[in-house]
């Protein structure tokens, strides 16, 4: 290998090849596309269908990741097998989708998605930049969070940046930052949170606890401005679900600390006070509430909108339905909306027709997609990668088995959340597994 000399005595310098350059650049756009993954309204290209800067910015870096090769490896990952199974089972049943065209299109975004995956792994090799990744990862969501929080200020203010929900129309802003609407804009944000949440629990350092803290806040802050009420639900299923994780640690070791005690009783003196004040003053509250119900109209509480729980309850049944009349190959990806338009005595003759019959929930709509064989080969790439954290865990220092069990946890959260939203295809999620699976596959060390 080609080298330079030092006249210092120091260690040589290997020559820059053009292949390294090309690895430096796809890591590059890997970056920019992690950080703008949530953009769905900007910065996106439309040709027919929608190309957000991201899925063009993964091209180009599978492109020069293949300019690359000539003299690097193709470095496999946990589940590749399952991935390329899948892969092959899209492309495989395609012509037997009831919405051709459409499902063509989805399968190019499913693969573009699936891409993700490969190219991380080809660019992100070594502990170092698995470590910078990691940073990269959780400061993505603090930028757009920050974006997100700018843009409900602007609007106060008159300017009206990509906001597409409003409280009161042209005054007060429901933020969703570069996301379709404030529920798609909680989903992506919720990972983020979370992750920063366990990071800051589990008392890690790297990424640094001031990016922990402001990533944390930021996203706090934009979860609650986007007044999305799922993103507030689990907001509260994940401070209780880790409240209750931790008082039964404490209660099986016998333990309890001072600070535990203090918020627990910190926690039911308020609780008890609060509902002293209410039950005191009820009919002042309830005056206060109703004068306040332009708020609840503008989350959904009290309005019938197309996300209320009966609209989602029926979505859902014809979503397993059409799993059911299709249990095996599944409709096709992407052609969900043509048996659910069926099952409602309505017919899809366009793509704007197929948006108004999407289905929900991540599962149901998986398997009703793709049918029971694209369900299994994706429940065995997922139960992979477990597998393969599982068994990289005893070799990881503490900081980067924890940054992988954030970035995990936020997964999770996502799952959960999108059983009760449509569109499986979210291009955030496969960025997190992709960074998930550099984390567990690039060189590792011991624990410190």
């Amino acid at each position: 290998m080609a080298s330079i000399a030092t006249s210092s005595g120091s260690p040589p310098m290997r020559a820059v090849r053009g292949t390294d350059l090309a690895v430096l650049a796809a890591r590059g756009l890997c970056l920019l596309a992690l950080v703008f993954c949530s953009g769905d309204l900007w910065p996106t290209v439309s040709v027919g269908f929608t190309f957000r800067l991201s899925q063009l910015a993964i091209l180009g870096a599978a492109v020069l990741c293949a300019i690359a090769s000539v003299d690097r490896p193709f470095r496999l990952f946990a589940g590749w097998q399952w991935l390329a199974g899948f892969v092959f089972w899209l492309v495989l049943t395609m012509p037997l989708s009831l919405y051709f065209e459409r499902t063509l299109g989805y399968v190019a975004w499913a693969l573009n998605d699936l891409l993700i995956v490969v190219v991380f792994r080809q660019c992100f090799t070594t502990d170092f930049d698995t470590e910078r990744l990691l940073r990269w990862y959780i400061a993505s969501f603090a930028f757009i969070a920050c974006l997100g929080l700018a843009q409900f200020a602007l609007g106060i203010i008159g300017i009206d940046i990509l906001i597409q929900q409003w409280w009161f129309p042209d005054v007060l802003p429901r933020i969703n930052g570069l996301s379709y609407e404030p529920s798609y804009f909680a989903t992506y944000l919720m990972m983020g949170w979370v992750g920063a949440a366990y990071l800051l629990e589990r008392g890690i350092a790297a990424p640094s606890r001031r990016l922990q803290w402001f990533t944390l806040g930021v996203t706090t802050l934009a979860l609650v401005l986007c007044a999305s009420r799922l993103g507030w639900v689990f907001m509260v299923l994940w401070l209780g679900f880790r409240g209750m994780l931790q008082a039964a640690v404490s209660l099986r070791r016998g333990v309890i600390t001072r600070t535990q005690l203090r918020l627990l009783s910190t926690g039911m003196v308020l609780l008890l006070g609060l509902a002293a004040v209410i039950f005191r003053f009820r009919d002042l509250v309830g005056e206060v509430l109703s004068k306040a119900s332009f708020l609840l109209a503008g989350i959904g509480f009290l309005s019938e909108t197309s996300h209320s729980s009966e609209t989602r309850a029926s979505a859902l049944e014809q979503t397993w339905q059409a799993f059911i009349n299709h249990p095996w190959i599944g409709t096709g990806i992407g052609a969900l909306p043509v048996d659910i338009a069926h099952q409602q005595g309505a017919g899809v003759t366009s793509l704007d027709d197929a948006k108004v019959y999407e289905g929900l929930s991540i599962t149901a709509e998986i398997l009703a997609s793709t049918g029971l064989v694209g369900g299994a080969l994706l429940a065995g790439f997922a139960v992979s990668v477990i597998i393969a954290y599982a068994r990289a865990r005893p070799a990881l220092n503490r900081a980067r088995a924890e940054a992988c069990a954030a970035v995990g946890w936020g997964i999770l959260w996502l799952v959960l959340m999108l059983q009760f939203s449509p569109t499986f295809l979210r291009i955030y999620l496969f960025f997190a597994i992709a960074v998930v699976v550099c984390a567990i596959s690039s060189p590792v060390r011991r624990p410190e």
